[in-house]
């Protein structure tokens, strides 16, 4: 005999099956209870993998969506940048020049003998007879500075064992100093010479040599130093 098919089968326990008989009836009633169960969990099954889809397909659009509202966004903003380009300030940080500057030129005297060596060099030291008891020099200054002297005098000190044998053409004795002699000046220019001073000097009986100070002091000389005056030195000689 061949073998039912499900469907006919179904129709075989339908149709063929007398309301009286029990043994087709339950088989009828067993049969179609399980392809319920089997169609209920085909539903869930189904309804399951649905709303699982249904729930991916909206997380992804919900991404797909907030990825083109910030992609908008920056377009937006770099459309905003082109047609109205924000104004860069710049704060340069201030540059200080510090202007350096120079010294004011100054004055500056250079006391030598008279008569002057050979090309003009100075004459620090000189011999000279002792005549009558008196020793006769000359001596004169330059100004070797970058200015003009203005305004100045000079100081002229003999040895303390020395003194003036007569007061110096022009020039004048401060009280109570009896070694020093003081000229006055209006101006030297540079490089050039002062007239020539004679100086007579009465030496102390015994001495082979002393020593003459010189110091100045005007507008545009420096400091007057008193402890590092300019020396000329006089060696003395028997005629």
């Amino acid at each position: 005999m061949r073998p039912f098919s499900g469907e006919a089968y179904l129709r075989y326990l339908a149709v063929g099956t007398p309301s009286g008989d029990p043994i087709r009836m339950g088989a009828l009633g067993g049969h179609l209870s399980s392809n319920c169960r089997l169609y209920r969990w085909i539903f869930w099954i189904f309804w399951i993998c649905g709303i699982a889809g249904v729930f991916a397909v909206t997380v992804a659009g919900v991404r797909n969506q907030r990825a083109q509202t910030a992609l908008q966004n920056q377009l937006d903003t770099i459309e905003r940048n082109c047609k109205n380009p924000p104004t860069i300030t710049v704060n340069p940080t201030p540059v200080t020049v510090q202007e350096t500057k120079r010294p004011p030129s100054t004055a500056k005297l250079d006391f030598t003998f008279l008569p002057l060596s050979p090309r003009e060099g100075d004459v620090k030291e000189i011999s000279e007879p002792i005549v009558d008891g008196i020793v006769t020099v000359r001596f004169t200054a330059k100004n070797i500075g970058a200015a003009q002297a203005n305004n100045g005098q000079i100081w002229i000190q003999v040895c303390d064992a020395c003194k003036f044998a007569e007061m110096p053409e022009g020039a004048t004795a401060p009280p109570g100093d009896p070694l020093t002699r003081r000229k006055v000046f209006e101006h030297l220019h540079r490089g050039v010479y002062f007239e020539p001073t004679l100086l007579k000097i009465i030496p102390a009986s015994g001495l082979t040599a002393f020593n003459l100070a010189f110091k100045y002091a005007c507008d545009e000389c420096p400091p007057l130093d008193n402890q590092r005056p300019q020396k000329l030195r006089v060696n003395l000689r028997t005629q």
